[in-house]
């Protein structure tokens, strides 16, 4: 049986409490050109997503067929990236001249972080169905 998905969100709630504590105070990331609340929304919409694909691998492993899992975990990183690539233009547009590049750049590394987190995660749940089929 695989792991409770709650104990599956542990990292991804981590991951999320790290960034928001290492970006909350603004005035350290001034001094690198970042706006603190461009990656805080980020996070938020990041850790959001992953939140609700977790499910969509927790359904997928659970299903006999071969490739479910590797859909899952592919639409999901076209979800996010869709998704993420849409707020990042609905900011540009809306902040216009004043939008924050290098913030745009530190969500685009937290877009890395966690899809590289979810993966691991997902993989985790064909890990746990081998061993209990072995036994």
């Amino acid at each position: 049986m695989p792991q409770p998905v709650q104990k599956k969100w542990l990292p991804l709630l981590l991951l999320f409490c790290v960034i928001t504590v290492l970006f909350l105070p603004a005035g350290f990331w001034a001094g690198f050109h970042v706006n603190n609340v461009v990656v805080l929304v980020a996070n938020l919409l990041l850790f959001v997503i992953s939140l609700l694909t977790t499910f969509m691998h927790t359904s997928a492993a659970q299903k006999t067929a071969s490739n479910a899992l590797t859909t899952s975990i592919m639409g999901s990183m076209l979800l996010k990236m869709f998704v993420f690539a849409i707020a990042v233009l609905v900011y540009s547009m809306m902040a216009k001249s004043q939008r924050n590049v290098p913030g745009i750049f530190v969500g685009m590394f937290l877009y890395l972080l966690y899809l590289v987190l979810e993966v691991r995660i997902a993989l985790g749940f064909t890990k746990k169905q081998k061993t209990d089929a072995g036994k």
